[in-house]
């Protein structure tokens, strides 16, 4: 079940004023690409808010990482609560992401709830950064909401 509100986000993403959940059970590379496209959407509009939506909440998230040049490596990709700059940083390059290709790779099951892992590739490109095409993966948590554990975002594609 999906709606939209401004840009297409996965039902089940608490946006302020929504109360449509998709189920529990539904976790499959539909809802694994709608939500990944919900995410690059977000990032390139700026919107923040919708972004701190679209990633679980500690202890859920693992990390949000991004190879250099102007990252998020280390010890900062696994802190949750330095998500917020890193976006507003990139956004204020002007960076946009744009997903290249989409390959869903698996469901199973963890700690009560369904995770959907993928893969893709991303074009990136910023004021401070030619375009270039980078690999990423991904884990979306499908439980009462879907949201992003993780997004790894690779090294230049050549």
């Amino acid at each position: 079940m999906r709606f939209s509100v401004g840009l297409a986000i996965v039902a089940a993403v608490a946006l302020p004023g929504s109360s449509t959940a998709t189920p529990v059970g539904s976790c499959d590379a539909s809802d694994a690409r709608y939500a990944f496209n919900a995410f690059v959407s977000s990032f390139n509009a700026g919107k923040y808010t919708d972004l701190q939506t679209i990633f679980a909440a500690e202890p859920d998230f693992m990390w949000h990482a991004v190879a250099p040049p102007y990252g998020r490596v280390a010890a900062r990709s696994f802190n949750r609560a330095t998500l917020d700059a890193y976006f507003r940083a990139r956004h204020g390059k002007r960076e946009v992401l744009k997903l290249v290709t989409f390959n869903f790779a698996s469901t199973h099951e963890r700690d009560g709830a369904l995770l959907a892992n993928f893969n893709g590739t991303l074009a990136r490109k910023a004021n401070d950064l030619r375009l270039e095409r980078r690999g990423f993966k991904a884990a979306l948590r499908c439980s009462d909401q879907h949201q992003f554990i993780i997004v790894s975002i690779g090294t230049k594609i050549a």
